[in-house]
């Protein structure tokens, strides 16, 4: 199955969370997420909930939340940066990010899987902004299954010198979490 020029993205509102019933990404914290948390999530400021519709099928195709956040790491003593110690970069934080399970092996255009059309826009979206602010990061905590998509995505996992950082909301009932970060332009 293939899906052409048929996917709109929208935001957590009356009409698209009636959508949500639908929805199935295969991992219940991240399908919790998405039922029970985001749009609280959304109003209170913590993040933007982007929606992918296929608007042939009115379903949920996949959706990602996005928040700033930052890429910190360790100063070595070679540096030469007066003040010392951990500092951050400017990074946007890709919080959640799925594809319901009827979209998994779905070609977009017959040319990209709908994960990696997701992730094109997050990354087009996120260069963009890039010229108008000081991101350089995209960065995200995978799950186990997920990590050959993000390298594919080039995504690479934190060196050394980056300081991890968990998903602290338990409620949520991630996996271990695997670091991940990707430069922007």
């Amino acid at each position: 199955m293939t899906l052409a020029e048929t996917i709109e993205f929208d935001y957590i509102n009356t009409e698209t969370k009636k959508l949500f019933n639908d929805f199935d990404c295969g991992h219940e914290g991240i399908n919790n997420f998405l039922f029970q948390k985001a749009e609280e999530f959304d109003k209170l400021g913590f993040g933007v909930t982007h929606l992918a519709i296929d608007t042939n099928k009115n379903k949920i195709v996949g959706f990602y939340t996005l928040r700033n956040s930052s890429l910190l790491y360790n100063l070595n003593s070679n540096n030469t940066i007066q003040n010392f110690g951990i500092r951050g970069m400017p990074s946007v934080e890709i919080y959640m990010f799925a594809v319901d399970v009827h979209y998994h092996s779905v070609k977009y255009n017959n040319k990209y899987n709908t994960s990696d059309f997701l992730m094109l826009n997050v990354i087009s979206n996120m260069d963009y902004v890039t010229e108008y602010s000081a991101s350089k990061f995209l960065i995200l905590n995978s799950v186990e299954k997920a990590i050959n998509f993000y390298i594919r995505n080039k995504f690479l996992p934190f060196d050394k010198n980056f300081m991890k950082y968990i998903n602290d909301d338990k409620s949520i009932n991630i996996d271990i979490p695997h670091p991940m970060y990707r430069k922007l332009i």
